[in-house]
């Protein structure tokens, strides 16, 4: 008798095992591939601001360095927060000469940039809603 409640109960703990581990993989899956959407939308977004700087100078006639450092974001591999944060600096820097240069609202190229900006915002936000859930369940 008691060979088969142990039998059973090591059967109920495999099932259990089996049923978590499952689980947890799925979820380490979900969360690696938002992680890997979250890095693309904002390599996009790093593209768009260096575009933004070429239309910048050419409709507000200079040829001074519209962002500083930007240069750097190629060089290193920070990770996706600091990857973020970084971007997130040019980005108000790209809102304020909008704000500043009001030619700007009137050229095609820098309106088809803004829009992609703002659609990268939107992506970004449902990304990491996405991600900070299926963290807490994987958690």
């Amino acid at each position: 008798m008691i060979i088969v409640i142990v039998f059973f109960v090591i059967c109920l703990f495999y099932i259990i095992y089996k049923s978590y581990k499952e689980k947890f993989c799925f979820l380490n899956i979900k969360i690696n591939n938002i992680e890997e959407k979250l890095n693309s939308t904002l390599i996009k977004r790093r593209e768009l601001i260096k575009d933004s700087e070429e239309v910048i100078k050419d409709v507000i006639k200079t040829k001074k360095q519209i962002y500083e450092g930007i240069s750097d974001l190629n060089d290193s591999k920070p990770n996706i927060i600091e990857f973020d944060r970084k971007l997130l600096t040019y980005i108000n820097e790209f809102y304020l000469i909008e704000n500043r240069y009001r030619k700007l609202s009137d050229d095609k190229r820098f309106q088809k940039i803004y829009y992609a900006i703002n659609e990268t915002e939107d992506l970004l936000n449902a990304y990491k809603y996405y991600y900070n859930s299926a963290s807490e369940e994987y958690n």
